[in-house]
């Protein structure tokens, strides 16, 4: 069983040096990575970019050294605020999710749950 098909399994966020190109039929923006786990990213939305919440997305993140890393995923808007934007990843292949632990791994550091939401 993956670790991504327990719900309400609350994952380890991470920070992280990255940025998202996030693309949806409301646009498109590219955005710094406030912070990353295994079943989603947060990150500074564009103030132009307001996708809906519940609202499918795709995108393209790249992260770690250079920004040199690179993995397409889709997920959903699940939080927009005035400057951040929460999406959890959906139908992550195993492939992905395993890259994925792999960047957190080897890039992230491990926020302290003191550091917010």
């Amino acid at each position: 069983m993956s670790l991504l098909t327990v719900t309400g399994f609350r994952r380890s966020r991470c920070t992280i040096a990255g940025e998202a190109r996030v693309r949806s039929v409301h646009g498109e923006c590219l955005a710094p990575v406030v912070d990353l786990s295994l079943s989603g990213i947060k990150l500074r939305r564009p103030p132009q970019f307001e996708p809906p919440v519940g609202h499918p997305v795709e995108m393209e993140l790249r992260c770690g050294p250079g920004q040199g890393a690179t993995l397409v995923v889709r997920g959903r808007v699940v939080r927009r605020d005035s400057d951040q934007l929460a999406l959890r990843f959906e139908r992550l292949s195993p492939l992905i999710e395993r890259d994925l632990q792999g960047l957190l791994d080897a890039y992230g550091v491990l926020r302290d749950d003191a550091e917010g939401a």
